[in-house]
């Protein structure tokens, strides 16, 4: 004869200690992998540096030097910079941040090896190169204004070329001796000079804003600006290696899209973690469910009414068996099988469909 009895179900203490352990689970492991998961984050250069594609950047110079023909270097460190040869030209716009020695000595050594210079800087960060190079020409920090504007137009002479140069915020220069010589100048305040040192030309503009993106466009011609950087260029070196400063820059977090990026990381670990902890909670959830195999209890054989296959029934859970080994004697002292159902269903509480089989096989052998 083969039974056939319901599965019995957890204890209720059984299931609690389950979702507990699952809700630590499923936190612990969703916080341990925001913790030590790698965010991507995207940083860019401010100010005037190359690597700046923003109006301020000069990153449109990099473009225009790479389309005459040179070998532009973008160089973000002067003492780890690796050129194979000296630069025929060395571009340095508007810097934030101040030269020390060791970089000042750097730039200054190519300079002497044959590099031409050309500084564009309406501030003072540059004048310690300046001074390193022993140059005739400071930069004051004053700015000019025409007219009672800070922008304004200003001719410069370049050999026998003339350029009406659009400026916007320029300092002027502060030229000492007679060894240098100003290209350009608005009512007797120097904007920009050169002088010679060596076998090289220092070239000083006092408005780095020249060589942004927002004044090299549109790149033709009758783009003044754009006209005199490749003029300018030419007359200094018709080719080789071109070296741009990018090291005297600060980086920021990319407002708009950093940001994003930061959040949808994020929400990838998020999800990824929280995916991990909910396989682990069905594997526990399938463990603590799963029908045990049957294990003595309390009760005996002996002690039970029935067949083999009641008791082993009874003898799955301790309790279950007490509930049934009380309704048991009372159908052998004269209890109304219903009644007794009843009251053995009610006690058994999770276990209702096993109460119901293994009573329906003892009032079959009653």
């Amino acid at each position: 004869m083969v039974s056939r009895y319901s599965p019995i179900p957890p204890q209720r203490g059984a299931v609690v200690r389950v979702r507990r352990w699952s809700l630590y689970l499923l936190t612990t492991a969703l916080l341990a992998t925001l913790l030590v998961e790698k965010v991507p984050v995207t940083y860019v250069a401010v100010g005037a540096s190359p690597l700046n594609p923003g109006p301020e950047g000069t990153s449109s110079l990099v473009e225009v030097l790479a389309s005459l023909g040179y070998e532009v270097v973008v160089v973000e460190s002067w003492s780890t910079a690796k050129l194979d040869r000296v630069p025929c030209l060395i571009l340095v716009t508007s810097p934030e941040l101040p030269y020390g020695s060791s970089d000042a000595e750097a730039v200054a050594k190519l300079v002497d090896l044959g590099a031409n210079l050309v500084v564009a800087d309406e501030g003072k960060h540059s004048n310690e190169l300046l001074k390193m190079l022993g140059a005739p020409v400071r930069i004051s920090g004053s700015l000019v204004r025409v007219d009672g504007s800070y922008v304004f137009r200003a001719r410069a002479l370049l050999g026998n070329q003339s350029f009406d140069l659009v400026y916007a915020y320029a300092s002027s220069l502060e030229v000492s001796g007679g060894s240098a010589e100003v290209l350009s100048e608005v009512g007797g305040v120097a904007l920009i000079a050169s002088y010679r040192r060596g076998n090289s030309t220092v070239v000083v503009v006092g408005d780095g804003t020249l060589l942004t993106n927002a004044l090299l466009n549109p790149r033709n011609v009758l783009n003044p600006n754009y006209a005199f950087l490749t003029s300018l260029a030419r007359s200094l070196c018709s080719s080789g290696v071109v070296a741009i400063e990018a090291s005297k820059y600060r980086v920021e977090l990319q407002p708009a899209v950093a940001w994003g990026e930061v959040a949808g990381a994020y929400v990838v670990t998020a999800v990824r973690a929280t995916s991990l902890a909910l396989v682990a909670v069905v594997v526990l959830s399938l463990r603590a469910t799963s029908p045990a195999r049957p294990t003595p209890t309390s009760c005996s054989y002996g002690e039970l009414p029935g067949s083999y296959e009641v008791a082993r029934a009874l003898c799955r859970d301790a309790e279950l068996a007490e509930v049934l080994k009380r309704s048991c004697s009372k159908l052998t002292k004269g209890g109304k099988p219903e009644e007794v159902l009843r009251e053995a269903v009610a006690r058994a509480r999770e276990s209702k469909e096993v109460a119901r089989e293994v009573l329906r096989a003892l009032l079959r052998r009653s």
